[in-house]
């Protein structure tokens, strides 16, 4: 039986879909964040920040995991 977590080995290969949703300014998902203008903040132990700024306005930090 699986954990039930997101970073399970078990995930390894598996895309999931994201999906953000904002009370503010609505829904984007991965592809509006893949076309987003972007900007490193730094590098840690587990991946890189980066502050990336939406077509919409809506500002967000993604954390890249390793």
């Amino acid at each position: 039986m699986g954990s039930g977590r997101e970073g399970s080995n078990n995930d390894r290969g598996v895309l999931r879909e994201l999906v953000i949703v904002t009370n503010e300014k609505g829904v984007f998902g991965l592809p509006d964040l893949m076309k987003a203008s972007a900007e490193v903040l730094g590098n840690g132990g587990l991946g890189s920040s980066c502050k990336a700024q939406m077509a919409n306005g809506v500002v967000t930090v993604v954390k890249r995991m390793r």
